[in-house]
């Protein structure tokens, strides 16, 4: 059980911060494990995130109000893609299931799970090249995960 009480709606403050965030340009510039993010801002400030039971964050908002801020919000909905409307995406902590729920949402069942054959090591003069994939309309920038723009070079 989180440490928390579940959140049944969302709250309207938790409700702007979505909107906000899902606006708001953040890049993340590391992520250290599976819960752990480092955020950068527009005008430079790194922030830490820390998906969990509670989610924390560094920065004021969250020290002061200990509620979701602008960048767990946008660590919910942009990397992890879930919907405001997802209960998930409003609560102040998640436990270890919902955890990996949202962190891997298509190997809901571990049974299903398929392990990636193993390869054995060969030389790099045998080596084959690869070539880079176009990137395609709905691809995302791995760094600010915006959608990339119509020309396909920048984000939008």
């Amino acid at each position: 059980m989180t440490s928390r009480l579940w959140r049944t709606q969302c709250p309207l403050v938790i409700r702007q911060q979505q909107s906000l965030a899902v606006v708001t340009h953040l890049l993340l510039i590391r992520q250290n494990g599976p819960t752990a993010f480092s955020l950068l801002d527009e005008e430079g400030k790194t922030f830490q995130v820390l998906l969990g039971d509670p989610h924390t964050c560094s920065c004021k908002q969250f020290r002061k109000s200990k509620d979701l801020c602008l960048h767990i919000c946008w660590v919910l909905l942009k990397k992890l893609q879930l919907s405001s409307t997802d209960p998930l995406s409003y609560q102040l902590g998640l436990l270890p299931h919902e955890m990996s729920d949202c962190l891997y949402p298509r190997q809901r069942n571990p049974a299903k799970r398929i392990a990636a054959p193993r390869r054995k090591a060969t030389s790099f003069q045998n080596v084959t090249v690869v070539s880079k994939r176009p990137i395609k309309l709905g691809d995302t920038c791995p760094v600010c995960l915006d959608e990339f723009s119509e020309d396909y070079s920048l984000c939008k």
